[in-house]
């Protein structure tokens, strides 16, 4: 740091005295410059030197749209081009939310934000950021300037309070379109404005109003404001009558408080039966057919202007706020034709966008280029000239050009063979050819590919026209013979060429034998992939349905069975209880056949309510992974579609919630969110995996056993697994992976050991508009007894008329609806209890975990399980060994009884 002005000043005033000084003066004035010098050289060594580029905050009102991007645009072409500051640029995204609460939490952020950051300077852009940086800057920025833009209304009075602070507002002078409008709209009588409750309506609207009555005094005015939806808006402008005209001044909320955004403002106009003017520049082209606008990038340069000369040094108090650049008039030529509007009538600054031009204006290039064109040609018959000039000096580079051709030929890595055209016959083979087919160059040269019989007849028919093609042939799978009398597949690429006054076919030729194999090998073990994926996905779900159907089946058949035993021999309702037993046997032989069955299907990606996708496969899902385990839904709120394949959504599902239930042991939870999300590039610089953009965010969670690190690092590679030989094949969450990728979308996975695993899938939202069975006459006889069962089903109807048909068979029925009921009653009771009856999967604990307590109150107690599970669920909760009884769902009265017996009749549980 140099000094101030003001000491070098002081200086150079005591030095003025050496003017008719005598030699003791001079000595004097020498004592004092040698003082001086010391003081400047401790003062530069005690004051550093500070190069640090001033630091900007742009603080914008809104979130990234034109407007706010064509602002930042300006500033940066003024203050970055050549790179004056340090910019950072922050959306308060004011116009959905701009309560208190809310700006109280946005100072916060942006105090945790730039904490560690000194701001220069502040630009405020648009009113909310201006009201903002006001209200906080003694917080924020103490004593840092700020200079505003994009404000709606000129008010010096009130800049003027606030010190620090200057800048530039809107320019709102609206009288040269309104001055033009009779001529525009001839018979022009009403004239309907759109606004709402916003800050920009309220500032603007009086400027507009003033305007008109100047120039139409007589013209009628209705407002179409939030007293309307979007759909009632667009039924008002569709029925406008013919004499009248919008104005758009702004729509960005109706009455149901809901955002309206550019592209249902560009939507909601396009039905307009009349013209649209307007004062947002998005709009011109896109329904409106012209406004008035204040241009973005110009305001935001002017701005910037003000703040160099700010960063510059310049006082703020001498930069007093002022009005921006003058508003710019723009209409759309399509617009125009289509109202008959002469370009005559337009405002003499007006800019038409969508001209057509001159055949002159419109092929400028192609005429320059012609032109161009012709001045090179003429150029190269020049350069021709001289290159025949120098004729023996070319023939002597063609010579050194053919030496390294044959180098290059002899030496190349593929397989080339050059054929006389006239005669068919081979002039010159590489080694690399010869190696490949095993012949040798005598055998070769002279003899034409029939003679030789690389090529079958079949081939070189069909070749054979290509030959009339001056570009020849490229990459054309041809199979050629091999002397051992293999054949050999290659990739055929010939080109005719003229050679010492001869035409010859150079060929080459790639053995892509072992590609096409291993290609086909691929092919094949990706088949066997989807087949593998989808089977073990239909499987599962088939065992989800065989449950309720089999319970459904087993209430059905012994109702029936029960029914028949009270009709009369040879009644109808008889024979028709026969044949709802028959119908229930082949029913429950349908369901074992759907265990074992596997569908194909075709791939069809719609647009999609994920939560709508999610809410069709729950149950599903709940059978999928057990009743041991809890399924939580939390759908998110107003989420965005997405394009997807509803069997592809279904799979992910499936493969996700498998994995978490493999992951929990016992008893556990699995939670399944969705939601709206946004990444913004600066957030995606910061973090790796993440893509800019909209999403709709989907997590699967569970309370599992988590991953190490070691597992994370391979989760998503093919076939490789953590389950024991037989459990899995590797392949669940690769095919997640797959297909999240292959619709543009990426997944994150966050997982610890003890403390269970979390998979963010982020889907990019979407924003375009057998041999029958006999009757069977008689049914088997039943075995009754006198015992006390405790019958333990989770399922209401299946325990009721299961103990009905006990209690008709002698037993006294303990019946109870869960596990812990079951305990309750078991301890209640005062007799003895001769047999447990428990179903397999049951909340609150398996039937095997019951059976284990109840043994301690009745040791010797005997157990029988059902299940209505297929057997590999059955398995993995323990039931399905040799020495325990079980009946699998469905089953009859009879089935039930001989069960029953058969377990009664063996000895203790040990």
């Amino acid at each position: 740091m140099h000094p101030s002005p003001a000491i070098a000043n002081t200086y150079l005033q005591t030095s003025n005295p050496l003017r008719g000084f005598t030699r003791y003066g001079f000595c004097f004035l020498c004592l004092l410059l040698l003082l001086l010098v010391g003081s400047l050289c401790s003062f530069a060594q005690s004051t550093p030197t500070d190069n640090r580029r001033p630091s900007v905050l742009t603080l914008h009102s809104y979130t990234s749209n034109d407007w706010c991007d064509g602002l930042q645009a300006g500033i940066n072409h003024v203050l970055l081009d050549p790179l004056l500051v340090d910019m950072y640029v922050d959306h308060m995204d004011s116009r959905k939310v701009d309560t208190p609460e809310y700006l109280e939490i946005f100072s916060r952020i942006l105090d945790i934000k730039y904490r560690n950051i000194h701001f220069d300077l502040i630009i405020a852009c648009d009113d909310n950021a201006y009201k903002f940086a006001n209200q906080y800057r003694q917080t924020l920025w103490p004593a840092t300037p700020v200079v505003f833009c994009g404000v709606n209304e000129f008010r010096p009075q009130e800049f003027a309070t606030h010190e620090n602070l200057t800048g530039i507002s809107e320019n709102n002078d609206l009288r040269p379109l309104a001055n033009a409008l009779p001529q525009i709209v001839p018979g022009l009588k009403t004239l309907f404005i759109v606004r709402d409750a916003s800050m920009y309506a309220r500032d603007t609207l009086p400027h507009l109003l003033e305007a008109l009555h100047e120039v139409t005094p007589r013209l009628q005015i209705q407002y179409l404001d939030t007293t309307l939806t979007a759909e009632e808006l667009t039924q008002r402008l569709t029925l406008a009558p013919p004499d009248s005209a919008v104005f758009f001044l702004c729509f960005w909320e109706d009455k149901t408080s809901r955002y309206i955004s550019t592209n249902e403002a560009r939507r909601i106009l396009s039905h307009c039966a009349v013209p649209v003017f307007t004062t947002q520049q998005n709009l011109i082209g896109y329904g409106a057919m012209g406004g008035t606008y204040v241009d973005a990038f110009d305001h935001g340069a002017a701005a910037a202007e003000i703040a160099r000369r700010v960063i510059a040094g310049t006082p703020i108090s001498a930069i007093p706020a002022a009005i921006g650049p003058a508003r710019r008039i723009t209409f759309d030529y399509a617009l125009l034709e289509h109202f008959h509007v002469k370009p005559a009538a337009l405002p003499a600054e007006s800019a038409i966008v969508n001209e057509p031009f001159s055949f002159y204006r419109k092929y400028r290039a192609l005429v320059w280029a012609t032109i161009s064109t012709i001045t090179i040609l003429a150029t190269l018959v020049c350069l021709l000239v001289i290159n025949v000039l120098q004729r023996r000096r070319a023939v002597a580079r063609l010579t050194e050009s053919e030496e390294k051709f044959s180098r290059a030929f002899n030496d190349s890595p593929v397989s080339m063979a050059i054929r006389d055209l006239e005669t068919n016959c081979y002039i010159e083979v590489n080694e690399r050819c010869i190696t490949t087919l095993g012949y040798t160059r005598t055998e070769v040269i002279g003899h034409s590919p029939q003679e030789i019989g690389w090529v079958s007849e079949a081939d070189m028919i069909e070749l054979k026209p290509l030959l009339t093609n001056a570009t020849g042939w490229r990459d054309r799978e041809t199979q050629f013979r091999h002397k051992d009398g293999r054949t050999i597949l290659c990739s055929y690429s010939a080109h005719a060429v003229r050679i010492a006054g001869r035409n010859r076919l150079l060929s080459i030729m790639v053995d892509i034998s072992a590609h096409k194999k291993a290609e086909a090998e691929r092919e094949k073990l990706q088949a066997q992939l989807n087949q593998i994926q989808k089977m073990e996905s239909i499987g599962r779900l088939a065992g989800g349905v065989a449950h309720d159907f089999n319970n459904m089946l087993t209430a059905i058949q012994i109702n029936a069975s029960l029914a028949r035993e009270d009709a009369p021999p040879g009644s109808p309702s008889r024979e028709s209880l026969d044949e709802i037993l028959q119908c229930t046997r082949r029913s429950a032989d349908l369901t074992q056949r759907l265990l074992a069955f596997a569908r194909k299907q075709t791939i069809a990606p719609q647009v999609l309510d994920l939560n709508a996708t999610v809410e069709g496969t729950l149950k599903m899902l709940h059978r999928l992974i057990g009743e041991s385990i809890g399924l939580h839904w939390q759908p998110g709120p107003g989420l965005w579609p997405v394009k997807f394949d509803p069997g592809q959504a279904d799979q992910v599902l499936t493969n996700l919630c498998v994995n978490a239930r493999d992951a929990i042991k016992g008893i556990g939870n699995v939670t399944i969110r969705t939601q709206n999300t946004c990444f913004d590039a600066e957030f995606c610089a910061h973090h790796s995996g993440y893509s800019a953009g909209d999403y709709v965010q989907f997590t699967v969670s569970d309370d599992g056993s988590g991953m190490e690190k070691e597992v994370l690092d391979h989760l998503f590679e093919p076939f490789f697994t953590t389950k024991n030989i037989g459990q899995g094949t590797g392949l669940g969450l690769a095919t997640v992976y797959g297909i999240v990728k292959q619709n543009q979308g990426f997944i994150n996975v966050y997982s610890e050991p003890g403390h269970g695993t979390t998979f963010n899938i982020y889907l990019p939202r979407y924003s375009g508009n057998g041999e029958l069975s006999k009757p069977t006459e008689t049914l088997p006889p039943t075995s009754r007894g006198t015992e006390t069962i405790l019958l333990v089903e989770d399922e209401p109807s299946i325990l009721r008329i299961s103990k009905r048909s006990l209690e008709n068979l002698g037993y006294t029925v303990i019946a109870a609806g869960s596990p812990l009921e079951a305990i309750e009653l078991a301890a209640q009771h005062a007799g003895k209890i001769n047999l447990l009856i428990t179903d397999v999967v049951m909340p609150e604990m398996n039937g095997r975990d019951l059976t284990q307590k109840l043994l301690g109150l009745y040791p010797t107690i005997k157990c029988l399980y059902i299940s209505g599970y297929t057997a590999d669920v059955i398995a993995r909760q323990g039931v399905l060994e040799q020495d325990i009884h079980f009946l699998q769902k469905p089953f009859t009265i009879q089935d039930l009884s001989r069960k029953v017996r058969a377990s009664l009749n063996e000895p203790p549980i040990q």
